[in-house]
């Protein structure tokens, strides 16, 4: 039975991969130096549906106050703390998700832009990395039983260079 349960998640993850990536509402409120296919927003045009980026390497994943916000690229970034966003603010290229936020997994696998789970992530050599996490499955699970973050990494960092960064 487990077989078969792993099968069909897997056949729904490869579904979901294939669906279209976030739709974008409030695009309108990105400067016009952004492009929208490279960031995973929500309705608010925020950043990691607004946890803080920062915390993810101070012992996991926060959300951030509105009142505590920084825009870079025109990409608006939410804070637990004034600290964290000093911290950001001073090297956000340092805290930045990879892929703009898109599932690592999924941008590995062909370069599908799929939303992630803010809370599913996973920081390697110093970079944030977030997965899908939800009724398909759990692609931090795949990645992980992969056991090669390098391969991993540099497939999606192909596809992100060729599809998106042109």
């Amino acid at each position: 039975m487990n077989a078969f349960k792993e099968t069909f998640q897997r056949l729904l993850i490869i579904g979901l991969i294939i669906l279209p990536g976030s739709i974008f509402a409030g695009i309108e409120e990105l400067s016009p130096e952004v492009r929208v296919e490279e960031f995973s927003l929500s309705r608010e045009a925020l950043a990691l549906n607004g946890y803080d980026p920062v915390a993810y390497f101070n012992g996991g994943p926060k959300k951030g106050s509105k009142q505590l916000s920084y825009t870079f690229k025109g990409v608006t970034y939410r804070f637990a703390s004034e600290e964290n966003r000093k911290q950001f603010i001073d090297d956000p290229f340092k805290f930045e998700p990879q892929y703009g936020g898109w599932c690592a997994w999924a941008m590995s696998d062909g370069g599908k832009r799929t939303e992630a789970n803010p809370e599913s992530f996973k920081i390697i050599n110093g970079k944030l990395y977030v997965f899908y996490d939800g009724f398909f499955g759990d692609t931090l699970a795949l990645w992980n039983a992969v056991e090669d973050d390098k391969k991993l990494i540099g497939q999606a960092d192909r596809y992100w260079a060729d599809q998106v960064l042109k």
